[in-house]
């Protein structure tokens, strides 16, 4: 079953980081204005009418359709009950709202439109690009003062499709600013590559590459925390404003090195009140995940020269391969075993260090550390996800979780640097064909199997029949097989099972 656990997590991560699958051989309306873009987030030479479908709407609200301020279905946060369960809803209303569509990977202004009286907003496909991710601030009269909101969306990737629905209250506006800091240390952490090439602007552009999908999974992460209680916000467009603003100040352009990212913490921080915010503890772990998700983009982009030194190579390797065993542990919940005690084995990602925070850099209060000694001598540090992840079979049968070793992520690096592609056909030969032996051995010779009622009965794989029963296990453990013939799908079922199971 170890085997199979192995093969499972390969198929999952490479559908995660490899590309390809192929080898190389509303019916409101609204008044909008359309500006060009100096690239700068400055004006380009005025204006023009906007035409053509919608491809981006939404309606601008003064209140979140679900308030952090009413936590009476808070699953796992009672304790922020008291803090907010007693503060009513503003009933006030925004009006008199111009929105603007900036361009997330430099903050450029893309697009500007006057919402219509109703408080929607729509950009049409001659003002943004059809598929592209945007930033759509807002800018309105609320209780005779202007306040400011946002949210991210996602221009409609066809004119055929309807236009992408992308609301803004304060709760979306929350939510956009830990899109940024996401961004922000995504940007940091590739910038402070040991191994990377390119200027400050390529390693930004790298890392931003895969926009959509990033900002939707950070979205989907804050939205959760504040559905679920564990997150508390203001839902208050005049108190949102002072987020947003601090927000939109530093444009990710600025972000040149760690100082820089640290001083945007810093601005976010600080126009947060403790009276009206409470992050999680966790948060911004998953805010790390998500930012090695980012980073990855370029730590592990295709050589498009393989270096000549063997170490330089190594080099490259490993950073990439600890970049994807921090995604997995910190956005999969996946559970890590890492040696820690070599500066040469290609399973010690980190090198030689102790198993704690200070030297593996995950927070305490996200992971737990255990020092394994192993019969060979050697020692692992297994890094154990306090948070259990989603099960979707509807319980958590297996406590322990997956757990990874640090060989596994440094095989997937050097293939992904290699610009590894593969068929169906070559994870079929990977799982059921196995070749060669030790370091030359190419695919694992494995078999599915499958245990059914506390492993009284074992079923295994067959291409013509599916999965058939082969063993009956009592309660002592004696089994009895069928007398059944399995193949595998590369008609010889390898190793342990081929042709006729004997009784």
């Amino acid at each position: 079953m170890k085997k199979i656990a192995y093969i499972i997590a390969l198929i999952g991560i490479m559908s995660l980081f490899l590309a390809g699958c192929a080898k190389k051989d509303s019916d409101s309306t609204s008044t909008s204005t359309s500006t060009s873009s100096d690239g700068d987030g400055g004006t380009g030479g005025g204006t023009a009418a906007a035409t053509g479908a919608p491809v981006l709407s939404g309606a601008i609200s003064s209140s979140s359709s679900s308030s952090s301020r009413t936590l009476s279905e808070a699953r796992n946060f009672r304790h922020l009950l008291g803090r907010s369960s007693e503060r009513s809803r503003y009933n006030l209303r925004v009006s008199d709202c111009t929105a603007k569509a900036y361009d997330p990977t430099d903050d450029s202004l893309k697009a500007t439109t006057t919402a219509a009286d109703n408080g929607t907003y729509t950009f049409t496909e001659s003002q943004l690009t059809k598929g592209v991710m945007y930033r759509v601030s807002v800018e309105c009269t609320y209780g005779g003062e202007t306040v400011k909101m946002s949210t991210y969306g996602a221009a409609a990737a066809n004119t055929s499709d309807n236009a992408t629905t992308a609301d803004i209250d304060p709760q979306s506006t929350a939510a956009a600013g830990y899109v940024k800091k996401a961004l922000v240390k995504a940007v940091v952490k590739s910038l402070s590559s040991t191994t990377a090439t390119g200027t400050t602007a390529e390693k930004r552009e790298a890392t931003l590459t895969d926009l959509n999908s990033l900002v939707n999974n950070i979205q989907t992460t804050i939205s959760n925390n504040m559905s679920d209680g564990a997150m508390e916000y203001p839902d208050d467009p005049a108190k949102i404003t002072a987020l947003e603003e601090a927000v939109a100040a530093t444009s990710i352009t600025s972000i040149v090195d760690t100082s820089t990212g640290a001083s945007f913490e810093t601005a976010m921080s600080n126009a947060q009140s403790s009276e009206d915010w409470y992050e999680p503890p966790t948060l911004d772990s998953e805010l790390a995940g998500a930012a090695a998700d980012g980073a990855q983009k370029l730590i592990c982009a295709p050589w498009a020269v393989t270096p000549d030194s063997t170490s330089d190579q190594e080099a490259q390797i490993k950073e990439c391969a600890i970049i994807l065993a921090e995604t997995s542990v910190l956005g999969l919940k996946w559970n890590l075993i890492i040696r820690n005690d070599s500066s040469t084995s290609k399973s010690a990602l980190w090198g030689v260090v102790s198993c704690n925070s200070t030297d593996f850099g995950f927070k305490d209060t996200i992971v737990k550390y255990e020092l394994k000694s192993h019969s060979d001598g050697t020692t692992s540090c297994k890094i154990t996800n306090r948070v259990q992840p989603e099960s979707r079979n509807g319980d958590y049968q297996n406590e322990g979780g997956l757990t990874i070793a640090g060989k596994f992520f440094y095989t997937l690096a050097k293939h992904m640097k290699k610009n590894t592609r593969y068929t169906l056909q070559d994870l079929n030969n990977m799982i059921f064909k196995k070749s060669g032996s030790g370091e030359d051995q190419i695919g694992w010779g494995a078999f599915w199997n499958v245990e059914q009622g506390g492993g009284q009965y074992w079923y295994a794989y067959d291409k013509d029949d599916g999965f058939k029963k082969y063993a009956t296990w009592d309660q002592n453990r004696n089994a009895t097989f069928e007398n059944v013939t399995i193949t595998s799908p590369t008609d010889t079922f390898i190793n342990k099972f081929s042709g006729t199971v004997p009784n």
